[in-house]
């Protein structure tokens, strides 16, 4: 929490119409998800039912379900049947006290839904002031116009030759949506690149064969940037490929990999693979676009793993019928089981399916015998979220007129909190965002695509402001991350940074909070905090660097690296979020002279350049 003189200033500054330097606090737990407090007679047991047959059954539908997200004010559930059966049902939930949930919707009945087969991911595109889900069906894809949760409508859909609605054949498994294409791994059928410009008209741009691949059915599929990553989910060899689809008409495989941990699914966070299988087996892997390497492999139980999420240092995974299992993967070479938990009232379920929302876990279940959310915390969620990978990286050049940016947190987002002032995307030297849309990737992912192509031999910056997005609980990011890009064969310089926002002159992210600067494939360990721990600086810029997540710290942010710390000079600035603007920080210039007006004298501190 900034100081009484750190407030009173910034109230100050505020009045004149200038802001710059600290963070105004935002309360945690301010979207719609709760974060409370929970006791250990609650920890890791079920706090809220959802379907099965008991007093929380739908209505209509599946009494299954899987994974599910918050958009933005609201969780959206939808119940589903094992073995990828169709129809499906759009559940929407106030989760505000996750204690008491309120079914505000259900969505279903309709041509459109009786089609939906269960799903393994969520993506969801932000089009032009709308939230549109795409989801696999028995024949295909289809788009679904979310930006009234209740009242739901359906968009385009397509049908993708050789779909038949299996489970594990024939079938579309997996999809991700790096706007305008969506990447649909499709078992036997390999990958379908779908160009969803236009959601009500989406078009095929082409169909990869599994022979393409690496000759594996693929299911986990993942965009990270100009790259997809997929892998197989048969018993056995785990095999993964990382194809370049910088040009989405022809993509080309990179590198392929494998590991002897037989995985059923895997999830992608930055450079980094977090997998469980069969037999309670684990793996953690790294790729690149030259190798898919092994880290770590780990064991639990003896049922079957199924899909992963991760926040802040951890993996939750599902497990059949054993409920969730927390791995500690900070340090790469011992992932740690640190939590398990399960709903011993739903008999017969089958856990495979971990979300994690904040200190909450969503326990999903879909043999119909109900799934509920668990806190794996018994402490609100109180960890702000940082950068862990950008695609493109650091210093990449030549890089196609068609490039999307992916960026990778270490949890998920708020959709809310997502804009061009959040996430600013710009050719280097202008100030005008690139047109274009952001899209929920995947887990954790934020992808960007711009509605015209990019220019040749120009550079491009990606900007994540600090004190900008936030976390599914209302925790800010504390540091800014920057990266530059190029079409041409060189990067342009940045104008040089003189220090820290806020903090004292010169020195490097160690020191003072200044910059920290990232390498474009770099191995390096936890991602930096915050720009690190620094001496009277406040949350400087940091630009997180090669291997992230599995290193980074789930501890709390210190330093320089608080999004609330004031200089220790007493003199820091203030970035404060005006009323009425709790999805962003207006970052205004500070002049001397609005501040001479209001306070008579001030020490002048460095700024960073415009």
């Amino acid at each position: 929490m900034p100081s009484t003189r750190a407030l009173r200033r910034c109230r100050l500054v505020w009045l004149a119409g200038f802001c710059a330097g600290a963070i105004w606090p935002v309360r945690a737990g301010a979207t719609g998800l709760g974060n409370l407090t929970y006791t250990q007679a609650e920890l890791e047991k079920p706090i809220a039912n959802f379907g099965g047959e008991g007093p929380d059954k739908w209505a209509t539908g599946p009494a299954g379900s899987n994974t599910v997200m918050m958009l933005r004010d609201v969780m959206l559930v939808m119940a589903s049947n094992d073995s990828g059966a169709a129809n499906g049902s759009f559940h929407v939930y106030d989760v505000k006290n996750p204690r008491q949930p309120k079914l505000l919707k259900t969505f279903d009945g309709i041509a459109e839904t009786e089609h939906v087969r269960e799903l393994h991911a969520m993506p969801v595109a932000m089009i032009d002031g709308k939230d549109i889900l795409v989801v696999p069906t028995t024949t295909g894809l289809q788009f679904f116009d979310f930006t009234d949760p209740l009242s739901p409508a359906p968009s385009g859909n397509i049908t993708l030759s050789g779909d038949k609605g299996g489970d594990y054949d024939n079938t579309t498994w997996m999809v991700s949506w790096a706007w305008p294409y969506v990447y649909a791994g499709s078992t036997g059928s390999g990958v379908y690149i779908v160009d969803a410009t236009d959601p009500a008209k989406p078009s095929l741009v082409t169909k990869i064969a599994t022979g393409e691949l690496g000759n594996f059915r693929v299911g986990p599929t993942y965009a990270a940037g100009n790259f997809m990553i997929v892998a197989n989910m048969d018993q056995g060899t785990t095999h993964f490929s990382v194809l370049d689809a910088g040009d989405p008409q022809q993509p080309f495989l990179l590198a392929t990999g494998t590991t002897p941990a037989s995985l059923y699914s895997t999830l992608v966070v930055g450079d980094r693979i977090y997998g469980a299988g069969t037999n309670g087996n684990y793996a953690f892997l790294k790729w690149s676009d030259s190798s898919v390497t092994p880290l770590a492999s780990g064991k639990s139980g003896a049922d079957r793993g199924g899909y992963c999420t991760y926040q802040s240092g951890f993996a939750f995974c599902g497990q059949s019928s054993e409920g969730y299992k927390k791995w500690d993967t900070r340090d790469e070479n011992a992932p740690k089981l640190v939590g398990q938990g399960t709903d011993p009232e739903a008999h017969g379920g089958d856990f495979d399916f971990a979300t994690v929302l904040g200190n909450l876990v969503y326990l999903g279940n879909d043999h119909g015998s109900g799934a509920a959310l668990v806190p794996h915390s018994m402490s609100p969620d109180e960890v702000a979220p940082e950068v862990v990978k950008v695609y493109p990286s650091n210093g990449d050049v030549k890089q196609p007129l068609t490039s999307r940016i992916t960026i990778f947190f270490s949890e998920d987002i708020d959709l809310a909190a997502v804009s061009a002032e959040s996430i600013l995307v710009h050719q280097a030297g202008e100030a005008t965002p690139l047109p274009g849309v952001f899209s929920r990737s995947s887990f954790n992912a934020i992808s960007f695509g711009a509605k015209q192509p990019l220019l040749e031999n120009t550079t491009y910056e990606v900007v994540v402001r600090q004190g900008g997005v936030k976390d599914l609980v209302g925790n800010v990011i504390s540091a800014e991350t920057k990266i530059r890009f190029s079409t041409g064969a060189t990067v342009d310089a940045p104008i040089a940074d003189p220090g820290g926002s806020g903090g004292s002159p010169g020195g490097g992210a160690s020191s003072s909070g200044g910059t920290t600067s990232m390498s474009s494939g770099g191995s390096s360990g936890s991602p930096a905090r915050g720009g690190q721990s620094g001496t009277g600086a406040s949350a400087g810029t940091t630009v997180t660097s090669g291997a992230p997540s599995l290193a980074g710290s789930g501890g709390s942010l210190t330093g320089g690296a608080s999004a609330n710390a004031e200089a220790a000079s007493g003199n820091a600035g203030c970035a404060c979020s005006l009323p009425g603007r709790s999805a962003s920080r207006l970052a205004l210039p500070l002049t001397l002279a609005a501040i001479a007006a209001l306070r008579g004298r001030l020490r002048r501190r460095p700024r960073r350049a415009a």
